[in-house]
């Protein structure tokens, strides 16, 4: 039978239309080197004959395989390393975007501090100078009040349950009827302070000094009082809950 060659390709090779009866050089998958110089020598009694049954080829078929050979070569080592560049590239941007994650997700929330903020629950008024302010039965439940100072301040009917008040200073200030349930007080300066029937109930006193206080008719269940200074100038000692040991 016989073969119509392509004139928009054999243009291209002249003199090369045809390998064979079989198909076209641009199909031949070939490389076009003698396997024979690269494979590992055959024991003697495995060998063929020395004899080439190849049928002899133009040496313009052979060049040209080679040469598609080496070209298919070189796109091929070309894809690898474009492969791998777009894959370290890749590996990059994640390692960023995760070590900005886990700077995001452990930085502290910002909480904006202001002394001329309105009283309110959840308050953030911590290391404020609030002397001598009337904030009687205001609800500050859940505020952040810590180190700030409240001496001599009218607290009459207040709420501050589970507020901060480590360290604030609350010296002769008037809290009779207080909520002070489950706050935090450590260390605060409750000295000749006004308790009386105040609410302090599962409260943290641990440290707190409430020399000269008034505690008549307070509720102190479950109150910790660790090393706190009591009114008539007794430490506590340590694991005192509830009262004074």
């Amino acid at each position: 039978m016989k073969v119509k060659h392509d004139k928009s390709k054999a243009e291209f090779f002249p003199g090369l239309l045809k390998q064979d009866e079989g198909g076209y050089l641009w199909d031949d998958r070939r490389s076009g080197y003698d396997r024979r110089k690269f494979k590992r020598r055959r024991p003697p009694f495995e060998q063929r004959g020395k004899k080439d049954r190849r049928s002899p080829e133009l040496p313009e078929i052979i060049r040209y395989r080679i040469a598609r050979t080496q070209l298919r070569t070189q796109l091929e080592a070309c894809q690898t390393s474009h492969s791998f560049k777009y894959r370290f590239i890749g590996a990059i941007i994640l390692v960023i975007v995760v070590f900005l994650g886990v700077i995001v997700f452990l930085s502290p929330v910002r909480v904006v501090k202001n002394c001329d903020m309105l009283p309110r629950p959840g308050v953030n008024w911590s290391n404020c100078l609030l002397s001598g302010k009337d904030l009687a039965a205001v609800n500050l439940s859940g505020a952040n009040l810590h180190n700030s100072s409240f001496a001599g301040a009218d607290l009459r009917r207040i709420s501050l349950a589970s507020a901060t008040l480590a360290y604030a200073n609350m010296a002769s200030a008037n809290l009779a009827y207080a909520d002070l349930s489950n706050a935090v007080l450590r260390s605060a300066n409750l000295q000749s302070a006004n308790l009386s029937h105040a609410k302090l109930d599962y409260a943290d006193l641990s440290y707190a000094n409430l020399l000269g206080a008034n505690l008549e008719g307070a509720s102190l269940r479950g109150v910790k009082l660790d090393h706190a200074v009591w009114p008539d100038q007794r430490e506590c000692a340590p694991g005192s809950v509830g009262f004074c040991r």
